[in-house]
């Protein structure tokens, strides 16, 4: 049976399935790849440099969502300045290079080369850490947040995050790739660390571990850190 001597009915049926189809197939064929599966090594890598004032320059879009000194009143977006060139450098790489592939920062910074992403680092890590401050904040939270970061949860096996992140939250000169989180806004750190512990890909190496630190905190831990870590203020770090 041809188009001639099919009824008419079944043809206008048939005819929206098989328009479907085609486009279904078009789509799939010019479809880009994803970074399902990659994760970026940040592992033994040289130290960064770059030209802060340069960056400063280079910094005009960044500053609509992030402040015009890293330090963005979006509470759900992250505060950049004053954190380690190195972690900066390594996240935005991250980003450049789709590892991240749901992230609408990896079209803006596709164009941007090699130095251009370390003069950004150079820059925003030179500027003030950030201030943030949450006055609504349950003390009990606080203290819970306060045991966690300091002494882990050996029960739900979560070690001490001040192992990575510092004492006082402000970074270890020895793990510049890791960042400092004293001052950052707590809704984007609870995000992040809900992101870890329900199963977000992981995009690096560090996400791995952060995956599997995460797995044991409920929901009550990870406010308490968040709000301990922000009632840490910001103290610029050497």
């Amino acid at each position: 049976m041809n188009a001639n001597t099919m009824p008419r009915r079944a043809l206008f049926i048939l005819l929206p399935l098989l328009l479907a189809a085609a486009v279904s197939a078009q789509a799939q064929s010019t479809a880009k790849p994803t970074a399902a599966g990659k994760w970026l090594d940040k592992r033994g890598h040289a130290p960064i440099h770059g030209d802060a004032a340069a960056g400063q320059t280079k910094s005009e879009v960044c500053r609509a969502c992030h402040g015009q000194d890293g330090n963005t009143p979006v509470p759900t977006f992250p505060n950049l300045g004053g954190q380690r060139a190195d972690f900066l450098y390594w996240e935005l790489i991250e980003l450049k290079h789709g590892y991240r592939y749901q992230s609408p920062m990896t079209e803006q910074l596709a164009p941007l080369s090699d130095q251009d992403v370390r003069d950004l680092a150079a820059f925003f890590a030179s500027q003030p850490l950030a201030h943030a401050h949450d006055a609504s904040a349950d003390p009990a939270a606080i203290e819970l947040g306060e045991r966690i970061f300091h002494s882990g949860d050996a029960q739900r096996g979560v070690p001490p995050c001040q192992g990575c992140h510092g004492t006082n939250a402000d970074g270890i000169a020895q793990r510049p790739g890791w960042p400092i989180l004293q001052g950052q806004h707590p809704a984007y750190l609870a995000a992040r660390l809900r992101a870890y512990r329900d199963g977000d890909p992981p995009n690096s190496s560090n996400d791995f571990i952060m995956n599997g630190v995460a797995r044991g905190l409920d929901d009550a831990a990870i406010d308490g850190l968040a709000a301990w870590l922000v009632s840490r203020g910001g103290t610029q770090h050497q």
